[in-house]
Formats: structure tokens, C-alpha cells, sequence
């Protein structure tokens, strides 16, 4: 039979039908988690919530009451975990928390913060839950629309890939905390458009941004160096020294040159009870178990180091293929997976950043195209592309089935020693979901084991 004899009727009636049926319970499923957030958005009068006793409140808070603190003249005092607490509870008033997050971001990160402060609290949290939601639609457009899918399917393509990730567990507490990582989406969705396309003024700008997680920095300032895209480097460079200028600006020269100090203190300290790495879906999750905090952060430290070697690597292979887009498009999304399984600092709202990988590396929304594409590829894409697909549906399994298998199978003590929010064996669902990020990368790898000979003639 003709490899290109076209698909019977029957066969493409079946597999269309099982597409069908995975996009349905898929969003039917998110969807349901993604109306609660909005309700919890739209219903409530204020932007947190007393049950019992307990204060239950949302990570947006922080981000507010620092740009409070900017602008009533506070700034230098930004990194005061003190004052940080002491304007949480004046934002929140008359209720009061003994403590919060402590917000450690780069110094340049505070200086866009007033902009939410000028608005009320809950004017303020409805604005960026949908600027959030615009970032993952603008994010997913600006990835698929490079992916090369046709024209005349885009619409539908963006449309269902933007809501299987918008609707997802990750994309939902990043809603409902209030959290940065849809933004982070779309700035790493731009660097990705511009360094495939070769748009150095807007992949320089882009990377500059993204050093508010330095981690991420330095894994995505890997394939500028290897390549010499010296423009990109100098754009960068240029961003960046007007980001530290405008930190300079708005929390002082002190707060910036003595910021390396205050980030040790904030990842390592054990005071600081809301930063729980026990609870990360990256390497850190494991090693906190299993370690002291600080050893934890150093153990982390040294498993980025190996990322970052071997993303390098990866990268000085690539650089062999010269113009092979396929080839630079498979490290690019091996880079970026790799970032996230070592990050020291990843936690489940963080997840939507797995988008941006999936959305390069998917050539549909449909798991039949992705088997049929998958094995036509010479190193057999399968289990990258059904791990990405399913990456929504396996994290909500997870969450739901973990803590509950666990009990089932496990000693006692193991249940005992992994007991969060009162739930025995509840941080195993978050190992679980780090070991699921482990299959994703190790799929990544598969691509680039054995790169595409280059093009004779």
C-alpha cells in the first residue's frame, strides 16, 4: 500500500473521535476548576477569606502591599521582612497575619509594583488575573503561530491550546494566587519567537526581562553565547543596565548592590514559613525532604550547575546544524524543561511555564496527529509529545490520586514523614509530579541523542 494513500473514512472517523474525547475531558475537567477560581475572583469583596479562624490568603496581597510600601515612601525598606508584614496587615486591616511571604524578587521587579498599588486591592487582582489570561492566549498565539501549523487551522489551534493550559491546575493557581508565571509565559514566548527568528533587538530585550528569575537567565543566555549572536548579547546587556538603573531609581543603590545577600537569606532561612520547597515540583522538592534546608539549596545549586552543562552541550552540538531550525527548535525545548526540572525556586503555579516547550514542540492538539507525526520522526517523538499533551489531565490525577495511593501502598513512617496541611503523605503528590517533569525531560533528551545529519550538496 501507497504511503500516501489517504486514511479510510472509518479509521479517521475513530481517531478524530478519541481526539474529541480527550479535548473534551480535558477542558470539561479544567474548566470546572477554572469556574471556582473565577468565582472566588467575582463573588468574594475581598481578594482573601476567613474560614474557621484560619487566614487564607492569596500571594497578590504581597505583591500589592510592596507597591504600597513604594509609594508612601518605604522603598528602601523593601527587602524588610518586617516592614514587608507590617504592610500586608495595613493592606488586609482589620485582619492581621503573624507572618507572609517574603518577597525577594530583583530589585527592578518593585519598581513596576506601584502601578498595581494605585488601583484598589480587588480592582487591582481582577486586572491581572485577565492581563494573566491575555498573556496565555498572546503567549500561545505568538508559539503556534512559528509551529508552522496551517493557516486555516490556527484559530482553533490557539484556541484549544491556550484553554488545555489557561484551565490547567498549574494555570489556575496562578490565577487564583494572583502569581507572575503567565507573565513569565509570554516574555519567555517572545524570546523563543525572536531567537528562531532571528529578531535580536526583541530576544535581547525579552532575555533581559527574563533575568528577574536569574536562573532562568542564564539557562536561556546559553545558546546567544554558543551561537554569537553578539546583538542579541549587547541588546541584552543594555536592558539590563537600564532595568538596575531604574532600580537604582526607585529602591536605591543599596537594596540593588547587596542583593545577592538578601536572596541567600531569604531561599535559606527556615524562619521564613510561607517559602516551603518542600512543596516545589522541581529537584528541590526531593532534596528538602530528604535534607536541611540550606544543604537542600546548596544540592540544587549543584544540579543547576549540571543543567546548565549539559544544555550547554547540547547547544555546542546544535551549532554544528548552522540553519537547522528543527534541530535548534529540539535544544531550545530540551533548555527550557531542563530550567524548570533544576530550578531552586518552581513551584505548581509555575508549572504554565511547561507550556511554552510543549507549544514548540507539538505539531497539534490532537494525540492521533501527535502519534502518527511522533513515529514518522527518525528519533521517534512519542512519548515527548503525549507527555506534553497530557501534561493538564496528569497534573490534576495527580493532585487528586497521590496523597490517597500513597496511604495505600507505603509504611507508615514514610506517610508520616511526608505530612503537609495535615494530610499524611500529601508531599508525595508533589514528588510525583516532579518525577512526571523527569519523564518530560528525559523525552526532551531523546532528540538530541543523535542530531539530524546536515544536508548534503
Amino acid at each position: 500500500m501507497s504511503t500516501n494513500e489517504p486514511i479510510s473514512s472509518k479509521k479517521w472517523s475513530t481517531t478524530l473521535l478519541f481526539d474529541i474525547l480527550f479535548l473534551s475531558v480535558s477542558l470539561l475537567v479544567g474548566i470546572i476548576f477554572l469556574n471556582q477560581t473565577v468565582g472566588l475572583i467575582l463573588k468574594r469583596t475581598t481578594v482573601w477569606a476567613q474560614h474557621n479562624g484560619i487566614f487564607e490568603h492569596l500571594d497578590f496581597v504581597s505583591f500589592y502591599s510592596c507597591g504600597m510600601m513604594m509609594l508612601t515612601g518605604q522603598a528602601k525598606n523593601i527587602y524588610d521582612s518586617t516592614a514587608q508584614l507590617a504592610a500586608y496587615n495595613q493592606v488586609i486591616s482589620p485582619a492581621s497575619v503573624p507572618y507572609t511571604n517574603f518577597l525577594q524578587h530583583v530589585p527592578y521587579v518593585f519598581s513596576f509594583l506601584p502601578l498595581l498599588a494605585l488601583m484598589p486591592l480587588r480592582t487591582a487582582y481582577v486586572t491581572w488575573s485577565l492581563f494573566s489570561a491575555a498573556c496565555a492566549f498572546i503567549g500561545t498565539a505568538i508559539l503556534r503561530l512559528r509551529s508552522g501549523t496551517e493557516k486555516g487551522n490556527q484559530v482553533i489551534d490557539i484556541l484549544f491550546f491556550g484553554l488545555l493550559f489557561l484551565s490547567s491546575l498549574p494555570g489556575n493557581f496562578c490565577l487564583l494566587d494572583g502569581q507572575l508565571s503567565w507573565f513569565y509565559f509570554v516574555i519567555i514566548s517572545f524570546y523563543c519567537w525572536a531567537f528562531m527568528t532571528e529578531r535580536h533587538t526583541i530576544c535581547g530585550i525579552s532575555l533581559a526581562l527574563l533575568s528577574i528569575k536569574p536562573q532562568y537567565f542564564v539557562f536561556l543566555l546559553l545558546p546567544q553565547i554558543v551561537l554569537k549572536r553578539k546583538k542579541t548579547l549587547l541588546v541584552t546587556g543594555a536592558a539590563l543596565g537600564a532595568l538596575i538603573v531604574l532600580a537604582i531609581v526607585t529602591v536605591g543603590w543599596e537594596n540593588v548592590l547587596h542583593y545577592p545577600q538578601i536572596l541567600w537569606h531569604g531561599e535559606s532561612t527556615e524562619h521564613f514559613a510561607l517559602e516551603r520547597p518542600k512543596t516545589m515540583i522541581s529537584i528541590r522538592s526531593i532534596l528538602s525532604i530528604l535534607l536541611p534546608n540550606k544543604t537542600a539549596l546548596l544540592g540544587c545549586a549543584v544540579f543547576e550547575v549540571i543543567g546548565i552543562i549539559a544544555a550547554f552541550m547540547a547547544w555546542r552540538s546544535v551549532k554544528e546544524e548552522t540553519q537547522d531550525w528543527e534541530n535548534r527548535r529540539d535544544c531550545l525545548v530540551f533548555t527550557l524543561i531542563t530550567m524548570l526540572v533544576v530550578s531552586a525556586h518552581f513551584y505548581l503555579y509555575e508549572g504554565v511555564l511547561l507550556a511554552a516547550p510543549a507549544l514548540l514542540a507539538l505539531p497539534s492538539w490532537r494525540p492521533s496527529v501527535c502519534v502518527a507525526a511522533g513515529l514518522m520522526e527518525s528519533k521517534g517523538k512519542v512519548p515527548l509529545y503525549l507527555l506534553l499533551l497530557f501534561f493538564p489531565l496528569a497534573n490534576l490525577a495527580i493532585l487528586l490520586l497521590a496523597p490517597t495511593v500513597a496511604a495505600m501502598i507505603l509504611p507508615q513512617a514514610i506517610l508520616d514523614a511526608t505530612e503537609d496541611n495535615g494530610i499524611k503523605g500529601n508531599l508525595l503528590m508533589y514528588v510525583t509530579l516532579f518525577l512526571y517533569n523527569v519523564l518530560v525531560l528525559a523525552a526532551a533528551m531523546q532528540p538530541l541523542i543523535k542530531l539530524r545529519p546536515k544536508a548534503e550538496g
